[in-house]
């Protein structure tokens, strides 16, 4: 696995290989059950055991996470996607900053308070966002046909973006497409 902490922090994404074994992949894949889905996706508020120590273990996900930002990092939020050509949607362009929170609580610098599957979610203030780290792992392979992640290199380092402002970027900015393969992770 080759990490690259300086990339990262320049660019803002990394795509790191075969961040999880066939193994790994067999056992995820078996944990968060895509025919157990309502629709394209769900959030996993209460994660099965199994898949946290997956990705907590020596080496995981959450060690990816830790080396790339430089401090040790846990995981706050699963997502489980089944794209698929029956079940497809388009993202927009925008930051993950948003935090699954048990309780809604006031806090200086927490705001826009939305509520996802019964879940609050708080977008903290930017100290915090900027060592937040998103890691998407491909469990399938994921080419130019089948929604690769766009990023806009370097647009973490801009702070909170307005849609005007991510129009400027994307002018202004390069981007660069990640396909994956199955077990690459998109950092």
């Amino acid at each position: 696995m080759d990490l690259d902490r300086q990339a990262f922090q320049r660019c803002g994404a990394q795509l790191v290989l075969q961040a999880a074994s066939p193994e790994d992949l067999q056992t995820i894949t078996a944990l968060t059950d895509s025919s157990a889905l309502d629709g394209p996706g769900r959030r996993l508020s209460a994660p099965p055991a199994g898949l946290v120590r997956e990705l907590v273990k020596p080496g995981g996900l959450a060690d990816i996470a830790s080396h790339l930002e430089g401090e040790p990092l846990r995981p706050v939020r699963l997502l489980v996607f089944d794209k698929s050509a029956q079940s497809n949607w388009a993202v927009g362009w925008h930051q993950d900053r948003v935090l699954p929170l048990e309780t809604k609580c006031i806090l200086p610098g927490f705001d826009r308070w939305t509520t996802k599957a019964e879940i609050p979610h708080v977008e903290p203030p930017e100290w915090l966002s900027r060592r937040m780290v998103t890691i998407r792992l491909h469990l399938d392979d994921c080419g130019p046909e089948n929604a690769p992640l766009k990023v806009i290199d370097g647009s973490h380092a801009l702070g909170r973006l307005s849609d005007d402002r991510v129009k400027t970027a994307r002018a202004a900015g390069k981007q660069t497409v990640f396909c994956a393969r199955s077990g690459d992770a998109l950092a």
